[in-house]
């Protein structure tokens, strides 16, 4: 009799959960940034709350603007410096220079906003001339004629404060994307918030055979494919990159953070670029060469949801890669300081 009433029990709610699913509704909105790059802003509510949703997503949408706004004007005031001269910063500016600087620091520089900045033999132009004075809201560079991609961080940390106001307003089911970084918290209606990938190599029709969902919940992911890092700079040898991947998926806590190791992995080839992105325990990520291989943190090792085959998941390089792999790039580097 027990197990009967736990039975009915259980059914009862699984039947109750069902019904409440059906009344919820995905209400989307969308805007574009200055960059012309498409803003999407998708919450999952009660049906009949569909006029608080668009308006909390509104907000959203107004802190985007006023974060993109305040560090693009930061950011030509100081391309435009002297050195040594200081620079205001409005607390947005001075946020978003904070973040690029820890990430710098992270990244151990593979990721540097002052990529572009043009190199030189008697000056050094990274993320290491830029000196911030958090108590007084300012900045100082100790370089001349630094030059700064914004873009990527630019672009996770607008995701990142989006999705601190749609939780300030109480919303528990999100996803707010920015070109290719996204950011979700609790599920969608039925399932969870699902990542999906094309992983056939480059030239192969995309089919549905080799793509493969992962499902997300609380995590922020920043995709970089080959195409977008041809328009990128290296930040240790200040040379247009030469992509020797595919695809590189980062995924992380905070969309910045995911964002800034997604730029950051273009310098690699991808077994060493997997070497680098396993010695930091924060991200996690997958990499696939131009050939379709690949090379993923053990998360990303099984499908969760819809395979139709399992591709070959490389979990380490096999052999040492010679003056490319990491531990001569970290020598190398050694020898610039």
């Amino acid at each position: 009799m027990t197990k009967l009433l736990s039975l009915i029990f259980v059914l009862l709610f699984l039947f109750t959960t069902s019904l409440h699913a059906a009344d919820r509704r995905q209400f989307e909105d969308t805007i574009q940034l200055e960059d012309q790059v498409p803003v999407s802003i998708v919450v999952v509510d009660d049906a009949d709350r569909e006029v608080r949703a668009h308006a909390v997503m509104e907000r959203a949408f107004a802190e985007m603007r006023q974060l993109e706004l305040q560090v693009r004007d930061a950011i030509t005031r100081i391309e435009a410096a002297t050195a040594n001269e200081t620079i205001p910063l409005s607390p947005a500016a001075l946020t978003f220079l904070r973040k690029a600087l820890d990430l710098s620091a992270l990244s151990e520089g593979w990721f540097d906003i002052a990529a572009p900045s043009p190199r030189s033999l008697f000056t050094k132009r990274d993320w290491r001339r830029i000196v911030l004075d958090d108590a007084n809201h300012t900045v100082t560079l100790l370089s001349r004629w630094m030059k700064f991609d914004i873009r990527w961080l630019l672009h996770g940390m607008v995701v990142d404060a989006a999705l601190a106001t749609l939780v300030q307003d109480g919303v528990t089911n999100a996803r707010v994307t920015v070109g290719e970084v996204s950011r979700f918290i609790g599920r969608d209606i039925f399932t969870p918030w699902g990542l999906s990938l094309n992983l056939a190599p480059t030239g192969e029709a995309r089919t549905a055979s080799r793509a493969y969902t992962y499902d997300l919940s609380s995590a922020a992911v920043a995709t970089m494919t080959a195409q977008q890092a041809e328009h990128l700079v290296d930040a240790k040898s200040k040379r247009p990159v030469v992509p020797t991947f595919k695809s590189i998926t980062v995924v992380a806590t905070e969309a910045a953070t995911a964002a800034a190791f997604a730029q950051a992995l273009i310098s690699f080839a991808p077994p060493v670029g997997f070497v680098f992105l396993q010695s930091h325990s924060s991200i996690k990520g997958m990499i696939v060469d131009r050939g379709g291989k690949i090379f993923a943190s053990p998360e990303f090792a099984h499908v969760t949801r819809s395979p139709a085959d399992i591709p070959e998941i490389r979990t380490a390089p096999d052999t040492d890669q010679g003056p490319s792999d990491l531990r001569q790039k970290w020598k190398e580097e050694g020898k610039e300081l």
